[in-house]
């Protein structure tokens, strides 16, 4: 049997001082195999992004958090994320903040400008590559920041709401493109978020979290769903909606 590309086990957060901690994550259990796109679905404040950035090294936690069967206990090379902010630098041009974390590799230049050039068309932006993020629209922002992260390999792509700050529009075609990048490099996703819509048509698996405050995902499930089906047939069902509304943020198909 093929070892899990992610494996989380008991994974439990507080913050705080031991008299006022503040209950994060709880005896989470998560797999994830390697090429597979799963989404983490659940409220604002349920602890979702707690976990992305324990998994990207950022934060710690008590419990097992592997990659490849090797303990996360840093930030690396192996792992990128996406923040719902952009996070570009503003003083740099698009083709110089996609090809930023190459500079940082020590990456010859010229094996550094195929590279931006090739996410670069990628992401749809030939013609903008001197263009600064002031110059951009915030969808155009998102692919630049995607394209940076893409482009330093990473095996893992980690997604803190990425489309977050985007208006309904944008984010549409961005979730296409997304799904268009995903496709083409197979990448392992792990996305957080809380439009259940965007989860099941983005996702080869959902994963939900049912609670609010206390033992924050005790009730953690998966469930894999049919890939990739229209926008159209993604829109909750009577089923589904009950099933919000009993505290279950899963949609699935009925």
């Amino acid at each position: 049997m093929t070892p899990p590309k992610i494996l989380i086990s008991s994974l439990s957060k507080r913050y705080g001082a031991t008299s006022r901690e503040v209950l994060a994550l709880e005896a989470v259990d998560l797999s994830v195999s390697e090429g597979e796109f799963v989404t983490i679905v659940g409220p604002s404040g349920c602890g979702k992004s707690t976990l992305l950035y324990i998994l990207g090294g950022f934060l710690k936690g008590t419990g097992t958090v592997a990659i490849d069967g090797r303990a996360v206990d840093r930030p690396g090379l192996d792992r990128g994320i996406v923040f719902q902010e952009y996070a570009l630098f503003p003083w740099l041009t698009v083709k110089d903040n996609i090809g930023y974390g190459l500079q940082t590799q020590n990456i010859a230049r010229s094996e550094r400008e195929d590279i931006v050039h090739r996410y670069i068309e990628l992401i749809g932006l030939r013609g903008f590559e001197q263009r600064f993020p002031r110059e951009l629209s915030g969808g155009m922002k998102q692919r630049v920041a995607l394209a940076r992260t893409l482009a330093c390999e990473p095996e893992i792509l980690l997604l803190d709401e990425p489309f977050g700050a985007l208006d309904a529009q944008t984010r549409e075609i961005m979730q296409d493109e997304l799904l268009r990048l995903w496709r083409k490099t197979r990448k392992t996703v792990l996305m957080v978020t809380h439009d259940v819509t965007e989860a099941v048509y983005l996702s080869t698996r959902c994963a939900s979290c049912l609670n609010v405050l206390g033992a924050l995902f005790a009730n953690f499930r998966s469930t894999s769903i049919v890939q990739h089906r229209g926008k159209k047939s993604c829109f909750l069902r009577h089923s589904s909606e009950r099933a919000m509304r009993s505290g279950s943020w899963f949609a699935h198909k009925s």
